[in-house]
This record gives structure tokens, sequence and C-alpha cells, in this order.
């Protein structure tokens, strides 16, 4: 059994206490998927355990990647903007030590009062990580938003430098969200 007050850090998911044949849909919508994504989606639809209210959680499907390859257990946590393949920022919170960027929309989209969860679905396990949102980066997500807005006005020159940095970067871009309705699952 898991908990959501436990301390933020990731939790294996028995296979028992997640909705399998949600999580494999999930899976195959994200083999469909031009970009990583992450996928939105209630609580009471994907895990079998009951909460005491229901909210939205981030599935993000990492297929060919073990858990062990990324520390999803990492505290670090940094709100940046990056440049997406097409050259325009876009406000991100970095996860996993800095190895996945994943777009802050997607991060409002499922966020509860104060945190966030992310459901990790790697081939060899699944974890679930509580992410507590505090005052101080709760406005620097803010910042970031309000930065990534203003500056996607850019000359061809500006959009093919900041392609140039994406190409470059070390780390997964998860800059796509889909909502997961409750008649798809």
């Amino acid at each position: 059994m898991f908990s959501f007050l436990a301390s933020p850090k990731s939790q294996l998911i028995e296979s028992d206490d997640i909705h399998q044949p949600v999580l494999e849909k999930i899976r195959t919508m994200a083999t469909e998927q031009v970009n990583l994504t992450a996928f939105i989606v209630k609580t009471e639809n994907i895990l079998k355990q009951p909460t005491t209210k229901t909210f939205n959680l981030l599935v993000v499907v990492l297929q060919g990647i073990n858990s062990s390859a990324i520390d999803h257990a990492s505290p670090y946590i940094q709100v940046e903007t990056e440049p997406d393949e097409d050259g325009r920022q876009v406000a991100c919170v970095m996860l996993a030590d800095g190895k996945i960027a994943l777009r802050l929309s997607a991060i409002y989209s499922a966020r509860a009062f104060f945190e966030f969860f992310v459901l990790w679905a790697f081939d060899d396990a699944t974890y679930l990580t509580r992410y507590p949102v505090s005052e101080n980066l709760d406005e620097r997500m803010f910042i970031a938003h309000a930065v990534a807005g203003r500056i996607q006005i850019l000359t061809q020159e500006e959009i093919r430098a900041w392609q140039e940095v994406a190409q470059t970067a070390d780390f997964m871009r998860i800059f796509h969200e889909r909502d997961i309705r409750d008649d798809e699952i």
C-alpha cells in the first residue's frame, strides 16, 4: 500500500495497486504520440486504492527506460524556460535530477493544492512521486510562465539559434500533455 502523505520521494507502485488495463491503454497512447507526452488522469481511474478525494496526476511513460536509469526520487526541482524543437520558449519544471523537463502547463493541469504527483511508468516498474509546491516554487513557476509567454515573438535567426540549443540538450523534453477523459479508459 502507498501513502499520499509520504515525504517527497518516489514509491514503488505494486501491480495490484494500479488498474493495469488503464496503464496499458496509456502506454499504447504513448506509443501513438510523436513526442513524449504527459497524460493527465484522475486518481480514481488509475489507482485501485481509494483516496480521500479525487485529483489529477501526471502519467509519464518512459518507453525503453528502466527505473534505475533516472533518479525519479531526486528532490531536485528547478523551474526554467527551455526551447522546444521549434525554437519557441516553454516554461517547464526540471525533475529527476534535471533529466526530465516537464511543461509547466501539464503541472498546472494536474496540480492539487501545494503539490503535484507524477506516476512514472518505466519498462520494469511504476513509481509514484509526490512533489510539494512551496510558495517559493509557486512564485518561480508563475514567473517562468510569464517569461515564456513574453518571448514568443522571435526572428528567424533567433528561432534557428534556439533550435540548435534544443538539439544539444542533455535532458528529455515532455512538452506535450493529453487529458484522458473518463470515457477513453
